[in-house]
């Protein structure tokens, strides 16, 4: 998704398609261009079924829900786009509050991984509480985007891309490149402490099945950006790490 804005030909068509995105029940497909109607098309096909298949297992609320984080998620990316538009380089609070809780995909994703779940434990306060963007939520989010921007700033800034982490924070205390990932790694650590913090007094509506699907996405950047960028290189070491997970046979 860090490439929304090389996906659309210009301004307009971001206006557009966020415009859309929030009008989900009211959209006129006719006022796309061809190549996004069709995608429309299929993604809203795609939430008909998911939302018929969610229901025959009895998991009434996820969809819904998933549908508002959509939103979210796309006027973030819109605003996102009007600050590559305008060259505007935010304040690290102003960048972590759209690319670290929201761009980050860590709610979207965390919701997503309840609907797959068994209604039993994916309930609708489970679903309204991710909404609501609790410690653990907003812990995880930040170490997503830290994570990336820290091994992978270099390389997006080769092209037209939203400033990272890394050049808010620069520019905001005037300060070399070194400086700011080291106290960038420091407000990590920070938001693993809330992590655990989280886990040791975890809240009695969310089972702990639920908040080790949030931790392990945090998790999972220890994987994708412990050295370098593997997400966005994934012929480098993601090509090995995949292929001794599902392909080559343990001891063989």
């Amino acid at each position: 998704m860090d490439d929304i804005y090389d996906a659309y030909a210009n301004w307009d068509e971001i206006v557009l398609i966020t415009d859309m995105i929030n009008r989900w029940s009211e959209n006129d497909f006719t006022r796309l261009p061809d190549y996004m109607r069709y995608l429309y098309e299929v993604f809203e096909e795609y939430f008909d079924w998911l939302e018929k298949e969610s229901a025959q297992r009895g998991l009434f609320y996820g969809v819904q829900h998933l549908k508002e984080m959509v939103k979210v998620l796309a006027n973030a990316y819109f605003e996102e786009a009007r600050w590559v538009q305008e060259g505007y380089i935010p304040t690290v609070e102003e960048y972590m509050n759209c690319a670290g809780l929201i761009t980050s995909c860590g709610r979207i994703l965390t919701i997503i991984s309840f609907i797959g779940m068994d209604p039993i434990l994916a309930t609708k306060e489970a679903f309204d509480w991710v909404i609501n963007n609790p410690p653990i939520i907003k812990a995880t989010g930040f170490i997503m985007r830290l994570s990336d921007d820290i091994v992978g700033f270099k390389f997006e800034q080769q092209r037209k891309h939203v400033a990272s982490a890394i050049q808010c924070y620069v520019k905001e205390h005037d300060v070399l490149e070194e400086i700011a990932i080291h106290e960038l790694r420091k407000e990590m650590i920070d938001e693993w402490k809330d992590i655990n913090y989280e886990l040791i007094h975890p809240i009695d509506q969310i089972p702990l099945a639920l908040l080790t699907r949030v931790v392990n996405l945090a998790r999972c950047m220890n994987v994708f950006y412990k050295e370098e960028d593997v997400f966005t290189h994934s012929q480098s070491k993601m090509k090995g790490i995949i292929t001794s997970m599902f392909v080559n046979r343990v001891g063989g």
